[in-house]
C-alpha cells in the first residue's frame, strides 16, 4: 500500500499538481476610514487569496478568493460597503479586486506567474490602496443602499462624494491593506443582506432579465447595479 501511495505522489509531482511551490496563499486586512463630525470611524475585513500555477514557467494561473465586503458604518447615516469588485469605464463591474490590487501594487501583472511566488510569500507590511494601473476609476467599488431591503436602491459611492451623499461633515479618509496571518473574516453577510442572494419582486421589475420582446438579456449587457453579484459581498472560493 505504501509503495502504491508513493508512486501516485511521484506521478502527481511530475504533473506539477501537488507541490506547495506551485501554490501561494496570502491574507490581507483591508481597512477603510471616514471622518464623521470630527471623529474617525473605521471598518475592516480580512481577505484571502490563493494563487495556484499549473507548474509551467509561463503556464496558467488560477486565482481563488475568500473575501467579504468591508462594512464602513457611518453613525446614523448608513453603511458604505467596499466590495471585492471594481467598475470599468463602460459601467460594468468585475470581481476579484483584491487579488489584482496585490499584484499591481508590487509590479506583478495579469493573474501573476510562477516566478512571482517568492515575492508574494515574502510580502509584509501595510500599504495604501492605490488605483490599479493608475486609473482612478479602478479603485475598489464602494456602494450603499437607500433601503437595504431593496436591491434596486444600491448606488455607487465615490470617495469625493461622501460630503454630498452623507453631509458636509462627512469625509472619506482613506483605505489600506496589510498582510496578516489572521483568517479571512466571516461576518454573516448572507444574514445581513439577504436581498443580494434573493432578488425581490421590485428588483425584477426595475431590472428585468428579459427585454421587451421576452429575449433573455446576456450577462455582458447588464451594467451597474445588475452586475453586482452576491460573490462581490461574500465569497468562499477555497
Amino acid at each position: 500500500m505504501f509503495g502504491a501511495i508513493a508512486m501516485l505522489c511521484a506521478v502527481l509531482a511530475l504533473a506539477g499538481c501537488s507541490s506547495s511551490e506551485n501554490t501561494v496563499t496570502r491574507n490581507i486586512r483591508v481597512i477603510a476610514q471616514a471622518e464623521v463630525n470630527g471623529k474617525i470611524v473605521e471598518g475592516s475585513a480580512v481577505m484571502g487569496t490563493r494563487w495556484t500555477s499549473d507548474g509551467k514557467k509561463h503556464g496558467r494561473m488560477y486565482i481563488k478568493t475568500n473575501a467579504e465586503a468591508v462594512a464602513l458604518e457611518l453613525p446614523n447615516l448608513g453603511t458604505v460597503y467596499i466590495i471585492n469588485a471594481y467598475m470599468t469605464d463602460n459601467r460594468r463591474t468585475n470581481g476579484n479586486y483584491w487579488a489584482f490590487q496585490i499584484l499591481d501594487s508590487f509590479g506583478m501583472k495579469a493573474n501573476g506567474k510562477l516566478g512571482d511566488f517568492p515575492k508574494l510569500r515574502a510580502l509584509e507590511g501595510r500599504y495604501p490602496v492605490r488605483p490599479i494601473g493608475g486609473n482612478a476609476k479602478l479603485l475598489p467599488l464602494m456602494v450603499a443602499f437607500r433601503d437595504e431591503a431593496k436591491r434596486e436602491t444600491l448606488f455607487e459611492v465615490k470617495p469625493a462624494d461622501f460630503p454630498r451623499l452623507f453631509g458636509s461633515n462627512v469625509r472619506f479618509k482613506g483605505m489600506w491593506f496589510e498582510f496578516t496571518d489572521d483568517a479571512p473574516t466571516d461576518s454573516g453577510f448572507r444574514d445581513r443582506l439577504p436581498v443580494m442572494w434573493k432578488a425581490n419582486p421590485s428588483y425584477r421589475e426595475t431590472f428585468p432579465l428579459r427585454d421587451a420582446s421576452g429575449k433573455l438579456i446576456p450577462g455582458v449587457d447588464k451594467g451597474f447595479p445588475q452586475k453586482v453579484a452576491p460573490g462581490d459581498f461574500y465569497r468562499r472560493g477555497y
